[in-house]
């Protein structure tokens, strides 16, 4: 109770101070959700035309909250409670897990964490995100059951929802499974029964959340697209020449904003808009967006291929930005010296207890961490490839935060169940 009354006074207190952050709509999120609440469907704001660009579930969440009447302070409100929830599962995990009284240390560090407090203040997925990547792992950390599997596969659809990048959790998970059930091509029938029911049940829990947005897409896009129609210009973004210029060939901290990027992204409108037919925003409709996706693609792949040392160094600016412990200062962000050091501080000392739980549960029964550390790896891989920063970790803070707890404890921990 006390832990979550801190976490509740942090939260309180970020919407009370910096609660106007709400009012902003980056990713047109709460637009796409009004035109949801209006009647007109899940459609671009501008065009008016449906859409794919953005994953589905947060728009849904925000339209839930705006046709009950809900104003800005009833998302932050929600989104308080969404923080307050991926503390208590984070504490389940690590009782699941055996981390004792660390359980409760591991929910303190979500509590304070700088990325999940700042994001209570906006009208973005990580919240959203953070929560079901928590539950996810406490499902996964359960005993195997029918039942549980099929949670499973039902909480890992939402969250690709929420955020495609969980695909590639799903896809590391899916290999490793394959590699056991090679290991164990000589078990009894009666378990390879339980496993095929099993994956079954994971299965149809999977199918029962992402194929609507898939069918929707087929029906109203003419494409079944599973994710979304937004990877091309993240990837792009990553891997141009201005990019280069202005990060990849830079001092360690260079930000790309300003002039250098309003310049860019006019002279690939303008690029686009000499396509036969056109794609830029202007003639936007359903069929351009989806082109305009396969074209953003192919040219960043094109790059790529013609510049492999440059797409390596430019991984490295990805991953250094992703894993970073200071946020970059931008004129249209500034932070305080002193508030920046803070964070750098306190994120400096929980990838330090990481790297420390991590090396003892190594040492230990590291199967029933599996699932945290296919996590990490898998939000990591995919953004040394597409766009990054700070904030696309924010779903991992509950993964991060069990880990480094782990380090807190007398012994190396392990499942209770198994």
């Amino acid at each position: 109770m006390a832990l979550l009354f801190v976490a509740l006074v942090l939260r309180a207190g970020m919407l009370w101070q910096y609660g106007g952050g709400l009012a902003e709509d980056r990713d047109n999120y709460r637009h796409i959700a009004a035109q949801i609440v209006a009647g007109n469907g899940f459609v671009d704001p501008v065009a008016l035309t449906p859409t794919a660009y953005r994953p589905p579930l947060y728009p849904l969440f925000l339209a839930a909250i705006l046709a009950c009447g809900g104003s800005n302070m009833a998302i932050g409100l929600a989104q308080l409670l969404l923080g307050m929830a991926t503390v208590v599962f984070t504490v389940l995990c690590g009782q699941h897990l055996r981390l004792g009284r660390a359980s409760f240390a591991a929910g303190l560090f979500v509590a304070f964490d700088p990325l999940l407090l700042h994001q209570t203040t906006l009208v973005m997925t990580e919240t959203l995100a953070a929560f079901l990547a928590v539950l996810m792992l406490w499902l996964c950390l359960k005993q195997p059951s029918p039942i549980r599997n099929f949670s499973v596969g039902l909480v890992f659809g939402l969250s690709c929802l929420c955020r495609p990048t969980f695909w590639a959790f799903g896809a590391l998970a899916g290999a490793l499974w394959c590699l056991h059930c090679v290991r164990a091509r000589s078990a009894v029938r009666e378990h390879r029964w339980a496993n095929l029911c099993g994956t079954l049940a994971l299965l149809a829990g999977l199918f029962l959340s992402v194929a609507p947005w898939g069918i929707r897409n087929a029906l109203v896009m003419g494409r079944p697209v599973m994710t979304t129609t937004h990877g091309g210009y993240t990837l792009l973004l990553a891997h141009n020449p201005a990019y280069t210029r202005a990060v990849v060939e830079q001092p360690w901290g260079a930000v790309w904003e300003g002039a250098a990027l309003e310049e860019w992204s006019v002279a690939l409108e303008n690029e686009l808009a000499r396509e036969n037919p056109a794609l830029d925003l202007a003639h936007m409709t359903s069929a351009v967006e989806l082109t305009r996706d396969a074209w953003m693609r192919r040219r960043a792949l094109d790059y790529i291929r013609n510049e492999p040392l440059i797409a390596v160094r430019s991984g490295l600016t990805l991953l250094g930005r992703f894993w970073s412990v200071i946020p970059l200062a931008t004129k249209n962000a500034p932070i305080s010296p002193a508030i920046r050091l803070l964070i750098a501080t306190w994120y400096t000392a929980v990838l330090i207890a990481l790297v420390c739980g991590a090396c003892r549960i190594l040492r230990g029964d590291w199967r029933s961490w599996v699932s945290l550390f296919t996590l990490i790896a898998g939000f990591t891989l995919v953004h040394s490839l597409y766009w990054a920063d700070m904030r696309m970790r924010t779903p991992l803070v509950p993964a991060i935060a069990l880990i480094a707890a782990a380090c807190l404890t007398n012994k190396a921990p392990s499942h209770s169940d198994e």
